[in-house]
């Protein structure tokens, strides 16, 4: 079937497994002939109608919505939540039983408040009510939804009337402590139905979510996205599985939702058709923006493959520029089809490219070239009006709710002439175009043999822009390689984990990626370093070598490793290091207000040089234990009346700013036969035979606040075609 074409518009289509589609129109009128018979064959055409509703799936399929996508542009902001209102519409009019989204619902790994806000205010208002869901999951759902024991339209207290299930893309894929993302928040809500998320990367057990509608039943597979490399090879090892369907396999229609590359951008960097499981019906492909329903028959399976593709561009290129779609997906018995529904409310794009000379070549003027930037700023305006002029021509006003404002891209190959600046061009088309500030893209042509390896959606990379998250790794990663690598090599840090870093701070906001990789790796190499207690390094070299030891061993095991892992491990290790410190400064806490016991003091007595001070003892709260005495005659009566007060002495107290609470200062002028020793003595010396000590007075000795840290369902059998 080429690319692109949508199935002909037949009442089912066989399951491509051998079986040849056919046309019910004969069915349809030996149905007709035999009403003609009487009533009663009227009423039995009825009654089977009926029973063919009753086991009839109605799935609306979406991908890459977006949502929140310039959100911030006072002209787009609003583009993804209109196409998205508009795929809940057409699901609520076509009385779908469940709509099946193929990942990145957001744009952003951290949507924003107004963007959340928004999208549940329309999952409530399209997809809750009262209406009586007509299917069954008879799964294990624990299983299928992460631990949450039922699904949303299960949940006696919700009222769910079209349910959605969903995988996480490559835009709001998990991250953070506990590894959530935005669809963890919106199945916490009860609005989704969230599942397709890998636990074990190198180790992945995909379980279906098996669907039953009268006599029809309905495989649901999904995985969320994985980094394209460290999934290919986890297919390479053949260590991902698709767990089979009870009883007989062949009367399941099993549905695979995968969100990973399709278009081929280097030897591992996508996920080819042969290595999906043959026992799969039908692909739906996300991440990929060209809408192209198909069904595609795979070149190397026996499964056909739909690509949604995006509803709201998200860049300026040949992928996006085209008419957008959703599917829905039909399936009765052992037949499926799927019926392309356009969008309306899409904004228009306009694509169009030039050769800078030919279009000189077509209106020349006397005494310009094309290296004069006011002669090629008319001719690429001339040609910006023709597209503007064809707007309404190509993007007929279907709904009322289409933008009036088109997006226009201008490819110029400006080979032998001069560029001019996109910006200042633009201001001429400001309040007549969506993006007036990015209407040109010049570049120049390639040259023969150097096309790209793309074969879905093929498209020049070079004439088009960056793509989001995956431009900036793969201008952190050519950095690092090419500039660094070969004039300033890192030495502690691995590339790898500097590129992953950066990449979280820029794509995921993650504002610690940065300082803690840095601070891990210096760690890392230090214990490294002092790992064999009795090598001694004593020249420069050898620490350097050793320490660049490490870091070819930890590039080859990051070689191996998912960056989700590592980055769960690392946030592990902060939290871990994080709950060591607290620990400590508890601890340290704790001992300033415990007493310190000190051996008995030498008494005035034997220094003889002048008589002990007055005293009065004093209770914790303040109050006087008893008369008023001097400091040698309150030896004998102190142990009697107080204990043993020297095995209780607390330390001298700390110096401290400020008077010393009032507890401290009541005491009471006793009559002195002789001169008394300086105030600042006298009390010193109360602070040390007191029952509390100064610490104890100020602080509350209370050990309490001292914070002390110390299934799987069984596998069924694989479908055999």
């Amino acid at each position: 079937m080429p690319r692109g074409t949508a199935v002909p518009g037949r009442r089912a289509r066989v399951v491509p497994k051998e079986e040849k589609v056919e046309d019910e129109e004969p069915e349809m009128d030996a149905a007709a002939a035999g009403g003609e018979e009487g009533g009663e064959g009227g009423e039995g055409e009825d009654e089977q109608e009926r029973e063919e509703e009753e086991r009839l799936f109605k799935v609306m399929i979406a991908t890459d919505t977006h949502l929140g996508y310039k959100e911030r542009d006072p002209v787009r902001g609003d583009d993804s939540f209109r196409a998205f209102e508009e795929i809940l519409q057409k699901a609520k009019e076509e009385n779908v039983d469940f709509i099946l989204h193929g990942g990145d619902l957001f744009h952003d790994n951290n949507p924003s408040r107004k963007s959340i806000h928004r999208t549940i205010e329309l999952l409530r208002k399209y997809c809750c009510g009262k209406k009586k869901i007509e299917f069954n999951i008879v799964s294990d759902r624990a299983v299928n939804f992460h631990g949450k024991p039922s699904a949303n339209f299960e949940d006696q207290n919700l009222s769910i009337s079209i349910p959605v299930f969903g995988i996480h893309g490559n835009h709001d894929d998990p991250a953070g402590e506990g590894s959530l993302c935005s669809m963890d928040v919106l199945s916490a809500a009860g609005l989704v139905n969230y599942f397709g998320k890998a636990t074990n990367i190198a180790d992945i057990k995909i379980h279906p979510i098996l669907l039953k509608k009268g006599a029809t039943k309905l495989a649901l597979y999904g995985l969320g996205n994985l980094r394209d490399e460290r999934l290919y090879q986890t297919f390479k090892e053949k260590k991902v599985q698709f767990i089979g369907t009870p009883g007989d396999p062949t009367s399941w229609i099993n549905i695979f939702v995968i969100h990973q590359n399709r278009v081929v951008h280097g030897k591992k960097n996508y996920i080819p058709e042969e290595l999906l499981d043959n026992s799969i019906d039908l692909v739906v492909w996300g991440h990929e923006h060209e809408s192209i329903i198909g069904p595609q028959e795979s070149a190397v399976g026996s499964f056909g493959i739909t690509q949604p593709g995006s509803s709201v561009a998200t860049s300026l290129c040949d992928g996006e520029s085209g008419k957008k779609f959703v599917p829905i997906l039909e399936v009765q018995g052992d037949r499926w089809r799927l019926r392309p529904i356009q969008l309306h409310t899409i904004r228009p794009f306009q694509m169009s490219d030039c050769v800078l000379r030919e279009e000189y070549e077509k209106n020349p003027m006397a005494g310009t070239s094309i290296n004069d930037e006011d002669t090629v700023s008319e001719l690429l305006a001339a040609k910006v009006e023709e597209m503007i002029a064809n707007v309404d021509k190509d993007w007929p006003r279907n709904s009322p709710d289409r933008p009036d404002l088109p997006l226009v891209r201008l490819r110029v190959d400006y080979a032998g002439g001069t560029t001019i600046s996109s910006a200042r061009f633009g201001q001429r088309f400001q309040g007549r175009v969506a993006n007036p500030k990015d209407i040109l893209h010049f570049h120049r042509r390639r040259r023969a043999g150097s096309g790209t390896t793309g074969r879905i959606g093929e498209y020049d990379e070079e004439m088009d822009e960056p793509n989001d998250s995956a431009s900036v790794a793969d201008i952190i990663s050519g950095y690092l390689e090419h500039e660094m690598g070969a004039n300033h090599p890192l030495s502690i840090l691995p590339e790898t984990r500097l590129r992953s870093a950066l990449q979280e701070f820029v794509t995921k906001n993650d504002g610690s990626a940065i300082t803690s990789t840095v601070k891990g790796e210096i760690e890392g190499s230090q214990k490294y370093l002092r790992k064999d207690k009795t090598e001694q390094v004593d020249n420069e070299s050898e620490l350097e070598r050793k320490v660049r030891e490490r870091k070819d061993e930890i590039v080859a095991q990051d070689a191996s490793e998912d960056p989700a892992e590592r980055a769960e491990r690392r946030r592990k290790a902060e939290a871990a290091a994080e709950t060591a410190r607290i620990k400590s400064a508890s601890v340290g806490q704790k001992r300033k207000r415990e007493p310190v016991k000190k051996e008995p003091r030498k008494t005035n007595a034997k220094r003889g040089a002048r008589a002990a001070p007055a005293l009065v003892l004093l209770d914790e709260d303040g109050d006087e234990l008893g008369d008023s005495m001097n400091l040698e005659e309150s030896s004998a009566a102190s142990s009697d009346e107080c204990g043993d007060i020297d095995a209780d002495v607390a330390s001298p107290p700390p110096k401290r700013r400020g008077r010393p609470p009032a507890a401290a200062r009541k005491t009471k002028a006793a009559p002195r036969a002789k001169k008394a020793a300086p105030a600042k003595a006298t009390r010193s010396r109360k602070a040390r035979t007191t029952k509390k000590s100064y610490v104890d007075l100020v602080a509350d000795d209370d050990d309490d606040d001292v914070i002390d840290f110390d299934s799987t369902a069984n596998a069924w059998g694989k479908k055999k075609k």
